[in-house]
């Protein structure tokens, strides 16, 4: 039954051989730089890779006169001869030696016999050091462990494993071929036995497969006489042996040697065939796919060989080295190139976009080259070009797939198909969802949050009912300083942060009940020959009313910008002797907000860190001297030390920033041609959209959330507009007309929107009248308290039937002031909704 099994395996084996060898080997086997020493074949030696560098251990041509030790070669990536090494000094004309890497990271010599004494065996095994030669003395290997004719290998966590050996093709029953086997663990020093073969085997090759197991294939059977072409799979988890987990060979073969190439397939190169007595080296190679489990006939080697050595060199090449040919030894090398699968290094992401706005998809994989691509949505292969949805798709062929003018229709599963020589491979599925902003509301009502004790103030950030932001006092001797300010929604409600130490600071954004900021920290200091009290600005946050210190240790300044309850998020800087800033985007985490920086490793001489959203944290950097340029930046938090960075700049800009970010957006500017152009980006520079209208001389954008944006622009008057935008251009309400007449300027620079529909936006405007910046919150989306209160001054009177009048008639697209009803235009309904609540109060 067993004979039958493996019939049927070799049968499929050169069914499959019969179809050809895969076409990831276009260029075959490549000839090597050869040894120096072309006297005598380099013969019996074994290789491995340490460092990079390939190293040739043992065998002929013998050195050091009469003692005839094995000699050591080496082979640097990329260089064009080998360099000869201190050879194995003291240990003899050994053979059959096996080796490797441990898991400290030093090359192991192990086994072996004399050869002209097969029963004299070679000294314990050793480390060998190229400047040193022979050097520590290991632990000896298990009392059974044949001397030569094992097969060796080293698995994923530097084991080095000696598996059978012993007579070879003249073992008989009384004395077979051997089961034995055992593995080496360096940070032990230590041979731990293992589970023995099912069969016995000499002369085999041993190789780790890449999916947790050790394959011993071929050698002579255990009584001798003849090879077999049995696979021994071992699996390292379970520590058990199976001699039908994977196909025979195709031919029966001992000498050959196999080595898992950086395509993940092993390959079993060269050996010897046929009869005992007339044996055949040949220069064949098959190819086992671990993943499908079958044979394929590799490209033939140049050059037969038999007991060479080989390795995967880190150019991701199979380097082939000496060995004997019939009756004779070879000094020549070869090479063949493996190129390694499509792997994906980093998956796309689902993610949510906005209809309108551009949506990005994104992988990065690695591989030989040249790969190509193709997205895919919903398993169907996408194309560069418009859809019949009205939504462009570009990219469709690289890693980055963008979407311009997002649809409805756009919205499903995506994945890239990737392929090289080796094969091709297909991303996880990631979700694209499309979202669509709410409309936006034409009526606003504006409350000012200017407290009678504050010379000046500005709202920051909103969330939950409560607004943050600062509020200018006196502070004697420093003149005029900012308080950080927190208000639930009335100016009577402000309340100062600042530390009874301290004599100010700022509050920006809020979370929860978590509010970012700074303050001055205060600390002696020895001016005018006494010691007085200084300040430094430092970051803060505020749990509730409870101040805690974020200062971060070694810089001079430091600044809390955003939150999102948890997490927080700045900056920290310091200057040099001559003026200099360097800035250090930096997040703080955990209970006691401990801080790390977030700065580039190259390519950039400051970072910010403006705005945060879940993992994300967005801001800008600035390149390097001489000469910096400010480029919007994103940064993925992976963990809590490490982190990925991107430069999402837009192209054709000059420079750009971001402000703010939520729900999968991020808000800020980019300037073209000398003026500023509001922008939301999702994540990626091609996703970045201009909001910037015509309408206006410059724009900014400060936050964004659920689809809307909100920042300022500039009118043609000079003066300052606060804006909320749809993810739109051509889609936005001018703020500034629902503020009271006496402001000049105004500015929007956060925003929430409540699960009620309700959008609350803090920011402050110029009152002309008492020549200062007053704190204001608009809220939209659910009328004014007072339907009739068309001002928002808690009053229906002459002032909102006058805007109405005023108003009467307008229709969208234009804003509509007097729109009572929020129903896009002013017309007899809101002027009756103004009659009939003519004179009341609001509560």
């Amino acid at each position: 039954m067993v004979l039958h099994n493996r019939i049927r395996r070799v049968s499929i084996a050169m069914v499959m051989m019969a179809m050809g060898g895969s076409s990831a080997f276009a260029r075959g086997w490549e000839a090597a730089p050869s040894f120096p020493d072309q006297t005598e074949g380099r013969r019996y030696a074994f290789a491995v890779v340490q460092g990079g560098m390939i190293y040739s251990i043992g065998g002929t041509p013998w050195v050091n006169g009469g003692d005839e030790d094995g000699a050591v070669y080496t082979l640097a990536q990329g260089a064009s001869a080998w360099e000869a090494r201190i050879g194995l000094d003291g240990i003899g004309p050994v053979i059959h030696q096996g080796g490797g890497v441990d898991d400290l990271g030093r090359i192991v010599v192990f086994g072996g016999h004399l050869i002209d004494d097969p029963a004299e065996p070679a000294p314990d095994p050793f480390v060998y050091t190229v400047e040193e030669g022979p050097w520590t003395q290991l632990a000896p290997r298990g009392a059974s462990a044949p001397l030569g004719l094992f097969a060796w290998c080293t698995d994923a966590q530097g084991r080095i494993y000696s598996l059978g050996g012993g007579p070879g093709a003249s073992a008989n029953g009384s004395n077979p071929n051997s089961t034995y086997c055992e593995r080496y663990v360096g940070s032990l020093d230590a041979w731990e036995p293992i589970a023995p073969m099912l069969t016995g085997v000499a002369d085999a090759a041993g190789v780790e497969d890449g999916h947790g197991h050790i394959l011993v294939i071929g050698g002579w059977a255990a009584t001798g006489g003849v090879r077999t072409a049995n696979v021994a799979r071992y699996d390292i988890a379970s520590d058990s042996w199976s001699n039908n987990a994977v196909p025979d060979l195709p031919v029966a073969l001992s000498g050959a040697r196999a080595v898992l190439g950086a395509d993940g397939r092993v390959y079993v190169m060269g050996g010897e065939t046929g009869p005992a007595g007339s044996p055949t080296v040949v220069n064949t190679v098959y190819i086992l796919d671990v993943s499908a489990n079958t044979w394929e006939a590799g490209p033939p080697m140049i050059s037969a060989r038999k007991w060479f050595g080989a390795v995967l060199g880190e150019d991701d090449c199979i380097y082939v080295m000496g060995g004997s040919s019939t009756g004779t030894g070879t000094w020549l090398c070869e090479k063949l190139y493996t190129p390694p699968c499509p792997v994906f290094a980093q998956q796309p992401e689902s993610a949510d976009a906005w209809r309108g706005q551009p949506a990005a998809l994104t992988a990065t994989v690695t591989g030989a080259t040249p790969m190509t691509f193709r997205w895919r949505r919903n398993g169907a292969d996408l194309f560069d070009g418009p859809t019949a949805w009205g939504s462009v798709i570009s990219g469709a062929e690289t890693t980055t797939l963008v979407i311009t003018n997002a649809r409805p229709e756009d919205a499903g599963a995506y994945a890239l198909h990737a392929e090289n020589a080796c094969g091709g491979s297909e991303s996880a599925s990631a979700t694209l969802d499309i979202l669509t902003p709410p409309a936006l509301p034409s009526q606003w009502t504006v409350t000012n949050l200017h407290p009678a004790w504050a010379l000046a103030s500005r709202a920051y950030g909103v969330s939950g009912g409560v607004q943050s932001g600062e509020c200018d006092m006196p502070s004697p001797p420093f003149g005029t300083l900012s308080h950080p300010v927190r208000w639930t929604g009335t100016a009577d409600s402000a309340v100062d942060l600042a530390p009874g130490n301290s004599v100010g600071g700022g509050a920006g954004a809020t979370s929860g009940d978590v509010i970012a900021g700074w303050w001055w920290w205060p600390y002696p200091c020895y001016i005018g020959g006494q010691w007085q009290t200084c300040y430094t600005r430092q970051a803060a946050a505020w749990v509730g009313m409870t101040h805690h210190n974020l200062q971060v240790s070694g810089w001079e300044y430091s600044t809390a910008n955003d939150t999102d309850g948890e997490v927080l998020v700045g900056t920290a800087w310091s200057d040099d002797d001559v003026g200099n800033f360097f800035f250090r985007a930096t997040v703080w985490s955990g209970p006691n907000f401990t801080y790390r920086f977030i700065h580039p490793a190259s390519g950039v001489s400051s970072s910010f860190a403006y705005a945060l959203d879940r993992d994300r944290v967005f801001g800008m950097i600035h390149t390097p001297y001489p000469g910096p340029q400010a480029h919007a930046a994103a940064w993925r938090l992976t963990s809590p030390s490490e982190f990925e960075f991107a430069d999402i700049h837009p192209a054709g800009a000059s420079r750009s920033q971001i402000n703010g970010a939520g729900s999968g957006q991020q808000a800020g500017a980019a300037e073209f041609a000398g003026v500023w152009h509001a922008a939301v980006w999702a994540a990626h520079a091609a996703t970045f959209f201009d909001l910037h209208s015509p309408a206006f001389t410059w724009s900014q954008a400060y936050d964004t959330a659920s689809g809307l944006q909100v920042g300022s622009a500039g009118t043609s008057g000079g003066g300052a507009h606060a804006v909320i935008w749809a993810t739109s251009a051509s889609e936005y309400v001018d703020l500034h007309a629902f503020v009271p007449a006496e402001f000049i300027s105004s500015y929007a620079n956060a925003i929430e929107m409540a699960g009620d529909g309700t959008i609350s936006v803090a920011g402050y405007g110029y009152n002309g009248a008492a020549s200062r910046y007053e704190a204001l919150m608009w809220r939209g989306g659910v009328g004014p308290v007072c339907p009739g209160d068309i001002d928002g001054d808690m009053d229906v009177d002459s002032t909102d039937l006058n805007v109405v009048l005023t108003d009467f008639g307008c229709t969208p697209p234009a804003p509509c002031p007097g729109d009572a009803d929020q129903d896009q235009d002013t017309d007899s309904t809101d002027l009756n909704i103004v009659l009939s609540t003519f004179g009341a109060s609001c509560p």
